[in-house]
């Protein structure tokens, strides 16, 4: 028996998710039983009889944990005027009431982005990009937009395409969740990194149709001109065909427009009678401060495209004409800063983030980079609790990391490590530079965490050792320990590899036990074990 080998996963699995769809739903629940206390239910929508493998305790709770992370990672919440808001909201919550759901904790917010896009969370969790607000034409077609994302609420969408995964996943491995990475940015870790995949979610074209039909439903309900959806559909049918498709792609992504939607969409509303509210002169009168910012905005995007392209200057002059512009919104002295760091000048930088910190206190790219200029400056204090701020806000890779090399600083090894871990969740350059860190600091107390030892006895009866380093960094005098019980005696030897081993590396090394007996291996109980290895370089 050679207890290093690597086991080898089962052919069946492949043929297993062919039979599970055969199955009914009963079948299907008492297939995943193990990872859920849920079953068939009805869907409160539709009325259909479905698979429910997330209570609906679970699914509003997943909405609440990952609602403010996602916020975080899709630029913060807008809030420079709370009439807003407001404003939008309401019609949110008019529409929740005349839903199949109105207990659900609904909330509806303004994220400070430009691009053009909404989305929805299990458990009624929705959001609106400051950039739509402004290109829809009144309340009957921002209520179209919201009372569309309610459905995908209260229907489940969401929530079923979570169970699909679920599924999936049990099926294959025999795991409830395996969470993965849909950051659209690069910023959070771990679990936070998922958030965003809540709000990526491509809906199927029957999710697509029930959000039309029952956010129609909805509308007219809550008193609205029904109009107002078939308008929206037919002015995202021509903005996606039209010159400023590209500025649409993530709205359209997970809601592309079509023909058959609009076609669809003017059958549901053909009977309905005049004077539903539209609002026009209402919604305009509300937005009017988005669309006189409109040229801070933009010139505040030209400056992120100048940064991104090593315009430095560039970005410091679109940056402060922003400002200029709109001196409450905090983005842009957090541009400001971005480019005052980029030319060298720390102490203006570090004062354009504490500008953007009073303007806008809970968003943590300012609380972030704030502490790594704070780090950099040698007031590590400072940054500890800037850095600190940050990740209760979002955890990211950059702070973590930050925070790793304070606590590696001073003397804090189990602080350190753990920082380091967290970030190493993220694929961004400071994940993988955190990895480098980990890697260094565990392995030569932990050989065997990145060693990995696999074997074989060859031809003459003598056992091979294949050795991989699965680390990023490159090591050292591997020292392995090897025994062979034979019954009656057992061999023992210990075996050192010199040379270096680059990351993912594998060598194949002879062992000292001699020749083994001509036995089966199994009967011989063979054991590999790292023993201990350096890290190259230090």
């Amino acid at each position: 028996m050679l207890t290093a080998s690597r086991r080898r996963r089962p052919e069946f699995v492949r043929v297993a998710i062919a039979a599970v769809v055969a199955r009914s739903c009963l079948a299907i629940a008492g297939l995943v039983g193990a990872v859920t206390t849920t079953g068939c239910a009805t869907n409160p929508v539709t009325g259909r009889r479905e698979l429910h493998l997330l209570s609906e305790d679970r699914e509003i709770a997943l909405g609440v944990q990952n609602y403010a992370p996602a916020q975080q990672s899709q630029g913060g919440l807008y809030s420079l005027e709370a009439k807003l808001v407001a404003y939008i909201s309401g019609i949110g919550h008019s529409l929740a009431a005349v839903s199949h759901r109105p207990n659900l904790p609904f909330e509806f917010v303004i994220l400070n982005s430009s691009v053009p896009n909404a989305w929805a969370m299990p458990g009624g969790k929705i959001a609106v990009n400051r950039g739509l607000l402004t290109e829809m034409g009144s309340e009957a077609e921002i209520a179209a937009v919201l009372a569309h994302e309610i459905v995908h609420s209260t229907a489940r969408h969401g929530a079923k395409a979570m169970e699909r995964g679920m599924l999936f996943q049990s099926v294959l491995t025999g795991v409830a969740i395996a969470a993965k990475d849909h950051r659209d940015g690069k910023w959070a870790t771990g679990a936070a990194s998922a958030s965003s995949g809540l709000t990526q979610l491509k809906y199927s074209r029957d999710a697509e149709r029930e959000s039309d039909q029952y956010g129609v439903d909805y509308m007219r309900k809550a008193g609205y001109d029904t109009r107002g959806a078939v308008q929206l559909q037919e002015t995202f049918l021509r903005l996606k065909d039209g010159k400023r498709s590209n500025r649409f792609a993530a709205l359209f992504s997970t809601h592309p427009p079509s023909e058959e939607r609009v076609s669809n969409l003017r059958k549901l509303v053909a009977n309905d009678p005049p004077g539903g509210r539209v609002g026009e002169a209402e919604y305009r009168a509300q937005i009017a401060v988005l669309e006189r910012a409109e040229p801070a905005y933009e010139a505040y995007g030209k400056g992120r495209s100048a940064l991104d392209e090593g315009q430095a200057p560039d970005a410091l002059a679109f940056a402060e004409t922003a400002i200029s512009l709109e001196p409450r919104e905090g983005t842009f002295y957090g541009l400001q800063g971005d480019a005052q760091d980029k030319l060298g000048n720390r102490a203006p930088a570090l004062a354009s983030f504490d500008q953007a910190i009073q303007r806008q206190d809970n968003y943590f790219y300012f609380h972030m980079r704030r502490g790594q200029l704070l780090q950099a400056m040698g007031r590590e204090q400072d940054a500890q609790r800037a850095l600190t701020r940050s990740n209760e806000l979002l955890p990211t890779a950059n702070a973590h990391y930050s925070l790793g090399i304070l606590a590696r600083k001073r003397g804090d090894k189990e602080n350190a490590v753990g920082h380091f871990r967290a970030a190493a969740t993220s694929s961004s350059e400071h994940g993988r530079m955190a990895g480098l860190e980990l890697a260094r600091m565990i392995l030569p107390d932990a050989p065997d965490v990145y060693i990995k030892l696999s074997g074989g006895i060859d031809k003459d009866r003598r056992l091979l050792i294949q050795i991989h380093n699965t680390s990023p960094v490159p090591v050292r005098n591997i020292v392995i320990a090897t025994s062979a019980d034979m019954g009656a005696s057992v061999k023992k030897a210990q075996i050192r590899y010199s040379g270096v081993l680059a990351p993912e590396g594998v060598v194949t090394v002879r062992s000292d036990l001699g020749r083994l007996p001509a036995v089966d291996p199994k009967l011989l109980n063979i054991q590999m074990r790292v023993v201990s290895a350096q890290v190259e370089g230090r």
